[in-house]
């Protein structure tokens, strides 16, 4: 059995006594002050890493995020998992042929939409 290197995190609300809720994350790429997302979001994170995915995290970012100073879902929480999931079972896929989405073609799609 192949265990597969991604798996689907959700951002889940803060607790009503969280003193950190809303606040602003670092980046310790870059130093800035990163962007708090919205409860419901969901992503994928390598298991290896514990690092977003960066492809498919931007993705789901662009597909189911305002695009506000603090950005909110545009579709329900179950709606963003549900994007997550396709995400993953075509991750799996990737993975189980050794390829990575940098080398995505046109014959790697046709064998995944069969």
């Amino acid at each position: 059995m192949t265990i597969y290197d991604a798996e689907i995190r959700r951002v889940k609300a803060p607790k009503a006594n969280d003193q950190s809720a809303g606040k602003r994350t670092h980046s310790k790429r870059s130093g800035d002050a990163g962007i708090p997302l919205p409860a419901g979001f969901s992503f994928l994170v390598s298991r290896n890493t514990a690092m977003a995915i960066e492809p498919a995290f931007e993705f789901l970012c662009y597909e189911t995020l305002t695009r506000e100073k603090r950005p909110s879902l545009v579709c329900s929480p179950a709606s963003a998992k549900a994007w997550a999931e396709d995400l993953i079972d075509f991750h799996h896929y990737l993975d189980a042929r050794g390829r990575t989405f940098e080398l995505i073609d046109e014959e790697l799609l046709q064998g995944y939409w069969a």
